[in-house]
C-alpha cells in the first residue's frame, strides 16, 4: 500500500481546517521537518492551488513511524472531516491514509483498509473452484453480501466485486450435496438470499434477484409452527429460531423494495406478518435484546444467548420493511432495538459476543450480520449515535484486533487469539459499515 498524503492542521480548530492546513503548508516549506522525520519530501498542496504534490512512502509503517515522530515533536493536528478532504484530494482520497494524532487517536481511511482486508480473505481462503470461502456453506453467503456492499459503495473495486460474486454464483449453488443453494435449514437459504439481493443492488442482473425470490418461496413453506405465524429454522421442524424469522423478514422486505410493483404486495405483506410475529411472540425480552428462539412446546422465550446476529439482522428487515411501507414507526422500533443492543452487548462501547472467546467459526460471524442490519438501519435513517458506534468500532478492530499475519480476530478490543475466515470477514463488515 502506497501513501500519497499526510495531511495535518491544529487541533483546536476543526472547523476552520481548509485555513489552518493552507497556514500549515506554508509552514512546512519554511522548515526543515521532512529531514528530520527521514522522509525524502513531503506532501505538499501548493499554496495558491489545490493540486497535490505527490510522495509516496515505501510502506504504511511509515507513516505510523511519522505519526509518532509528530508526537514527539508535538507538533499539532487535528482529524479533518471526510468532507474538506473530498474537496481537497478529490479523486486521490480513495488512495490516502490519513493519520490524525488528535487526542492520541489514529484515523483510518476505511475504504483503503478494507480493501486490503478483502485481498487477503481472498487469497487466504476463497476458492475459485467452489465459490466457497474456507468452504464454510452460509457463511460464504454472507461474505457474498459483505462483497457487494463494498462493490457498490467503492466505484473502483465494483468490477473486482461482481467478478467475484459472478464465480460464486457460478461455482457455488450445488457444492456439499445442496441444490441451487437449497437445504433444510431456512437460515441457510436466507443467508445466500440476502447475498444475492446485494449482488442485484451491486449489478442490476434480474438473475441474482430471481435468485432471491425462489429462495425465499422456500422459506415461505416454513410458516407452519404451532405458536403462530413465523417459520421453523429447518424442514425437520426441529426448532423455532430468531434468526430463521428475522431473515424471513429481512429477505422478504428487501424484494418487496426491488421486484416489480404487481409483486410488491405478496413479500411485503408477508413481511409484515412476520414482523407482527416477532414483535408479539415474546422473543425479544425485557432488555430489548432478542434471544435465541422460542420453545416450540411452551410457546415461550427460551432465554437462550442474545447472539448479536438476533440483534442485527431484525434491523435490516425493519429497516427495509419500513421502506417499503413509509412507515416512520417501524424505524422506531428499529432505533429502540439499535440502542439496546449498542449498550447492552457492548464492552466500553465495542460491540461484544455475549460469551467467551476464542469464538468458532460459526459464532466468529455473527457480529459481522449484526454490523450489516445496523449500517443498513443507519443509511436508511443516520443517527450520530450509531455512525459514533461504527467508527469508533472500526478504529478498534484496526488499532487491537489485527494479528500478525494480518487477519482481524473475533474481540475487536483484542484479547483473542481467535482469528479465522469469518472472523476477517466481520472485521470487514465493520470497515465497510464505517465509511
Amino acid at each position: 500500500m502506497f501513501v500519497e498524503g499526510l495531511v495535518l492542521g491544529t487541533a483546536s480548530a476543526v472547523i476552520q481546517g481548509i485555513r489552518q492546513m493552507l497556514a500549515l503548508k506554508m509552514f512546512l516549506v519554511q522548515t526543515s521537518w521532512p529531514e528530520r522525520l527521514g522522509v525524502d519530501r513531503p506532501v505538499l498542496v501548493r499554496p495558491h492551488s489545490r493540486r497535490l504534490w505527490k510522495h509516496k512512502t515505501k510502506h504504511i509503517t511509515q507513516v505510523r513511524k511519522t505519526a509518532q515522530t509528530l508526537r514527539d515533536l508535538n507538533l499539532p493536528c487535528f482529524q479533518l472531516s471526510v468532507h474538506i478532504l473530498s474537496v481537497l484530494l478529490g479523486p486521490t482520497m480513495k488512495y490516502l491514509t490519513l493519520v490524525s494524532l488528535m487526542l492520541g487517536t489514529a484515523f483510518a481511511d476505511y475504504a483503503s483498509e478494507a480493501e486490503s482486508a478483502i485481498k487477503l480473505l481472498q487469497n487466504k481462503w476463497y476458492s475459485t473452484e467452489t465459490g466457497l470461502w474456507a468452504d464454510t456453506w452460509w457463511q460464504s453467503g454472507n461474505i457474498v453480501e459483505t462483497i457487494a456492499r463494498f462493490g457498490i459503495l467503492d466505484a473502483d473495486f465494483k468490477q473486482t466485486a461482481i467478478d467475484i460474486v459472478s464465480n460464486t454464483y457460478a461455482k457455488s449453488p450445488n457444492q456439499k450435496g445442496y441444490k441451487n443453494w437449497h437445504n433444510d435449514y431456512y437460515d441457510d437459504m436466507g443467508w445466500w438470499a440476502m447475498g444475492w439481493i446485494a449482488s442485484y443492488d451491486l449489478t442490476g442482473d434480474g438473475k441474482y434477484l430471481d435468485t432471491a425470490k425462489d429462495l425465499f418461496e422456500d422459506m415461505v413453506g416454513g410458516a407452519s409452527i404451532p405458536c403462530g405465524d413465523g417459520i421453523w429454522w429447518n424442514k425437520p421442524k426441529e426448532y423455532i429460531s430468531s434468526i430463521s424469522n428475522e431473515l424471513y423478514l429481512a429477505v422478504g422486505a428487501s424484494l418487496a423494495n426491488r421486484v416489480p410493483s404487481g409483486e410488491k404486495a405478496h413479500y411485503q405483506d408477508l413481511a409484515q406478518v412476520e414482523w407482527n410475529w416477532i414483535w408479539e411472540s415474546g422473543v425479544i425480552n425485557s432488555d430489548r435484546l432478542i434471544n435465541d428462539g422460542i420453545d416450540k412446546a411452551s410457546c415461550k422465550n427460551n432465554g437462550d444467548t442474545t447472539w448479536t446476529y438476533n440483534q442485527g439482522v431484525v434491523l435490516a428487515g425493519l429497516s427495509e420493511l419500513a421502506k417499503a411501507k413509509s412507515d416512520g414507526g417501524l424505524i422506531q422500533h428499529a432505533t429502540e432495538l439499535a440502542a439496546a443492543s449498542m449498550t447492552k452487548l457492548s464492552d466500553a462501547g465495542i460491540l461484544t459476543e455475549p460469551v467467551g472467546h476464542p469464538l468458532d467459526e460459526q459464532g466468529a460471524m455473527f457480529k459481522g450480520a449484526y454490523i450489516r442490519g445496523l449500517s443498513s438501519l443507519n443509511r436508511n435513517e443516520k443517527e450520530q449515535s450509531r455512525t459514533d458506534f461504527l467508527k469508533k468500532n472500526a478504529d478498534s478492530l484496526l488499532q487491537k484486533a489485527k494479528n500478525a499475519d494480518g487477519v482481524f480476530t473475533d474481540r475487536w478490543q483484542g484479547g483473542s487469539s481467535g482469528a479465522s475466515a469469518t472472523s476477517h470477514a466481520s472485521g470487514i463488515d465493520l470497515l465497510v459499515a464505517a465509511m
